[in-house]
């Protein structure tokens, strides 16, 4: 029998408060919305729409087990991985990195997304402000 886990959903700054600009979880490149993608009005969209509401609809939860997620959402365990698998592929559910039962909405867990590099222009910017800042010593 499948053990139903949630785990509790990761704050910002460590408040209680969204991702921030001061945080690094707001700079990342972030990947269409589900109620964007999924296939509405039909069987398979239902299903989906089924899936999302109970992967990501509790916001005191980051991560749920398929286990979890099937009961909420009354799709059998297979779908659910099928969805998950889909969705994965995406980009927008991850596996937990520390327990491989638990997946994730990006909206959830944005801490998951890629970090998104810095533009040429903007790297060099940074180099000269660093590199003006070591030569101007004030006394």
């Amino acid at each position: 029998m499948a053990i139903l886990l949630d785990i509790k959903a990761k704050k910002c700054c460590g408040n209680n408060s969204p991702p921030c600009p001061n945080c690094d979880q707001s700079k990342s490149k972030k990947p269409p919305k589900w109620t964007n993608v999924y296939s509405q009005g039909t069987k398979e969209g239902d299903e989906e729409q089924r899936f999302f509401i109970a992967l990501s609809r509790d916001p005191q939860y980051a991560w749920r087990s398929v286990a979890a997620v099937s009961k909420e959402s009354g799709l059998s365990e297979k779908r659910v991985e099928e969805i998950l698998n889909k969705y994965y592929n995406k980009g927008m559910v991850f596996q937990s990195p520390t327990n491989e039962t638990m997946w994730g909405y990006w909206e959830r867990v944005p801490e998951m997304l890629p970090k998104q590099q810095p533009s040429v222009v903007r790297k060099d910017q940074q180099k000269r402000i660093k590199s003006s800042s070591k030569g101007s010593h004030h006394p």
